[in-house]
């Protein structure tokens, strides 16, 4: 019994850990539209 207990919490750290290790970070560049871009996407859009 004691081996399933510990078992049970061993597989619950691993997974804890594991979520806070997927932390979503934002990518490290910067998008900069210009306006012609922009015209050309709304035209595409219609």
């Amino acid at each position: 019994m004691n081996e399933k207990a510990s078992e049970a919490r061993h597989l619950e750290l691993a997974i804890r850990e594991t979520s806070e290790e997927s932390v979503w970070e934002t990518p490290g560049y910067l998008v900069i539209e210009t306006a012609l871009e922009v015209t050309a996407y709304a035209l595409g859009d219609r």
